[in-house]
């Protein structure tokens, strides 16, 4: 078995034959650092250039499991409109943890760093936020090289077109 350099200055061994490599990519750092601290990524985007858009999801709900174990009906606002500002919908889930917009992307993350947002599939709100309704969606902490997390990370590096690409290894 070979030792390949991780980029990292930390030497790892290849994968084991229960384990698999995973590469990700993101637009930018922040958007890296939302990942690796257990964030996960709603696949609804808002709109470019301070354009407001709306989330319709008034009347459904999100159904935490992590960091705490809730669920949030999103309500409307006075006066009614029928949506949801992006600002709405964080105060609305701020009780159970922070959302972030990152070039029109929204990212859920937890107050306290130990432990990743994870979100049930029955959520009426899943579709409508770009969440899987057919498995739940968990966003995990992400080790440093050398360490025995799962996911561990193998290196980090930047692309001709300034992306930040992840390699990890993960339990099949």
């Amino acid at each position: 078995m070979s030792t390949p350099s991780t980029g990292l200055s930390t030497p790892r061994t290849l994968p084991t034959e229960d384990e698999m490599i995973k590469t990700r990519m993101f637009a930018n750092s922040r958007e890296l650092e939302f990942f690796l601290n257990g964030g996960i990524r709603l696949g609804f985007q808002m709109g470019n250039s301070g354009t407001p858009h709306q989330l319709y999801i008034v009347g459904k709900t999100l159904q935490f499991i992590t960091p705490d174990e809730q669920d949030v009906t999103f309500e409307d606002s006075v006066p009614a409109k029928g949506y949801l500002t992006f600002s709405e919908f964080a105060d609305q889930i701020s009780s159970i943890c922070i959302a972030r917009q990152e070039q029109g992307t929204i990212w859920l993350l937890a107050a306290e760093m130990d432990q990743g947002v994870s979100v049930k599939k029955e959520g009426t709100a899943n579709q409508a936020l770009g969440l899987s309704a057919g498995s739940d969606t968990a966003g995990v902490l992400v080790g440093p090289p050398g360490s025995s997390a799962d996911p561990e990370m193998i290196s980090v590096s930047i692309t001709q077109d300034n992306s930040i690409l992840l390699l990890t290894t993960e339990s099949l």
